[in-house]
């Protein structure tokens, strides 16, 4: 067993986050796990012979699937077709454990990229491609950095010019092998153009209708460019080119499940859950030993507890929740070295420290986020240059902040929230195009804004709403059909109107926003009641301005 595959101590399935409706999403990272509620990532496509490189793929896995190969990989590192039923596709999965983990960085690179590290990358010169690329090179997992410096070796040899030519006078060369050449093709395009990559990956199901995982990246890449029903079409599909029962038929329907969770579709996003969940359940009966299909089942249940809490049922996302917490602290006591089954163990107290704030158990609930927050503590020290974990820090502080804010613990409180905001800073200074990066230092401000607001620090809270604003008007800029960025900029007016010098002018700067959303079509039909609430309060400035 080599030593990479002693690092890769990983999950067979994974979820990333996208931006959501619930708020600031997290950015998993680390080692690949199952463990965050919005847009699993899966696979992607059989590929080919080579990359500019040298890789020898037969897979395009994202960086949250892989296998148990300190159990399974005896050493062959033979190609192999991926046989349908569970036992062969775990052997089948073992032969392919390096091509596997090599491949991690491609897709980590392309949703960098889609996260604001710039476009059009074909046209850079080599270090700036490089440059780009090493947004994801200080990841927790060895295998996803040599991977990047995999890619990276692309750009400093041929250069992804030269690589991208090369491929596509293959594919028009050799008809014979142009499904395999474009899934190469496509693998690359990924690094710098998701639309590039989304005709390419088209074209490869155009030839091998049967491919699975080539749709499974096809949808996801369809959700990074937004096209939500296109990515439901096209993951739908892999229930068709699979057998019930199977781990990628589990697979197919976690990936449906959270692109109907996106699409606000959440009875028919929990059949798909649950229907994932029977087949994992079944799965962890063959084999009770296995850690990975543990490890999917308790994020399975943290996800349908999720959906649960949306729909309503707290008792009932209560009980999924505490159940994956019980497995997840079970896999961390037995392997208390692995930070990984911290970190997840650390998730769990997370998601049980949400549900019981829904209930109303602030007592427990900061109980709970207390303990997550020693985890992340212990595992940020030890890691103090990793990203994600100082970012996992920070959402934690914000919970305990939260919390303490509610039962009017306001010193407290500003102590967590002034903490977070100065981890949050520091990642958007070193990643200063990061969309999420910059919502999380806004989100930071307006709430020491409202500790402050409630501790009657009028002045204190007003210079943190306008940087807020401000903030929130960047990221509005970025991207002005996004709903979610422009009710932010709202809700930052909003929040300050009642304080300015002038709240006449500043009301009717937020009947402004809200009649421009209106008018751009991003205004949410439920906040339209906004528009008269605005307007009277805009009223009643005006008529204490007069005296009346």
């Amino acid at each position: 067993m080599t030593a990479m595959s002693k690092a890769m101590g990983v999950a067979v399935l994974g979820v990333t986050s996208t931006v959501c409706v619930a708020g600031s999403c997290l950015a998993s990272g680390g080692l690949p796990d199952f463990s965050r509620p919005q847009t699993w990532v899966l696979v992607a496509g059989a590929v080919g012979s080579a990359l500019a490189s040298g890789f020898q793929l037969k897979a395009l896995f994202d960086e949250k699937v892989a296998t148990r190969c300190d159990v399974l990989n005896d050493g062959r590192r033979t190609r192999g077709q991926v046989a349908e039923g569970f036992g062969d596709v775990r052997e089948a999965l073992a032969r392919q454990s390096e091509e596997i983990r090599r491949t991690n960085a491609l897709v980590q690179a392309a949703l960098a990229r889609d996260q604001g590290l710039g476009a059009g990358l074909l046209g850079a010169a080599d270090p700036k491609v490089r440059e780009r690329i090493a947004a994801v090179a200080n990841s927790a997992d060895p295998a996803i950095r040599a991977a990047v410096d995999d890619v990276v070796a692309i750009a400093d040899g041929r250069g992804i010019e030269a690589t991208e030519e090369a491929l596509i006078a293959a594919v028009k060369a050799n008809d014979l092998e142009g499904a395999s050449r474009r899934r190469e093709l496509g693998a690359l395009q990924s690094l710098y153009s998701i639309s590039k990559a989304i005709k390419t990956y088209r074209e490869v199901i155009s030839l091998d209708s049967e491919d699975f995982w080539t749709r499974i990246l096809l949808s996801r890449l369809l959700m990074l460019a937004h096209k939500t029903h296109e990515a439901y079409e096209v993951a739908a599909e892999c229930l068709l080119v699979t057998k019930e029962g199977t781990w990628q038929y589990a697979a197919a329907c976690v990936e449906i499940a959270d692109i109907l969770t996106n699409k606000n579709e959440l009875s028919a996003s929990l059949m798909h859950y649950e229907n994932s969940l029977r087949i994992h359940e079944e799965m962890h009966k063959l084999d009770p030993g296995d850690d990975i299909c543990t490890h999917n089942l308790s994020v399975i249940m943290h996800n349908i507890g999720d959906v649960l809490i949306s729909m309503g049922d707290v008792d009932g996302a209560a009980k999924r929740h505490f159940e994956a917490l019980d497995i997840s602290k079970k896999l961390m006591d037995s392997d208390k070295n692995n930070d990984e089954w911290r970190r997840n163990f650390a998730l769990s107290l997370e998601r049980v420290g949400d549900v019981l704030r829904e209930k109303g158990d602030y007592d427990e609930s900061i109980n709970r986020y207390n303990q997550e927050l020693a985890i992340r503590r212990d595992i940020f020290k030890k890691n103090s240059n990793n990203d994600d974990y100082a970012r996992e820090l920070a959402v934690t502080l914000s919970k305990v902040g939260n919390i303490l804010k509610i039962k009017k613990d306001y010193s407290e409180a500003l102590k967590c929230y002034k903490e977070d905001l100065e981890i949050s800073r520091r990642l958007s200074k070193a990643d200063p195009e990061n969309r999420e990066r910059i919502r999380d230092v806004s989100i930071c401000l307006h709430k020491i804004g409202d500790v402050l607001k409630d501790t009657g620090d009028i002045k204190g809270a007003l210079e943190f709403y306008e940087e807020d604003l401000e903030t929130s008007r960047v990221l509005a800029r970025f991207d002005p059909e996004n709903m979610i960025l422009r009710r932010d900029v709202l809700v930052s007016l909003w929040r300050l109107a009642p304080y300015r010098s002038d709240p006449v002018a500043s009301w009717n700067e937020v009947i402004d926003e809200l009649e421009a959303m209106k008018r751009d079509g991003v205004l949410n039909p439920v906040d339209e009641r906004f528009i008269p609430a605005a307007r009277a309060q805009a009223a009643a400035a005006a008529a204490a301005a007069a005296g009346v």
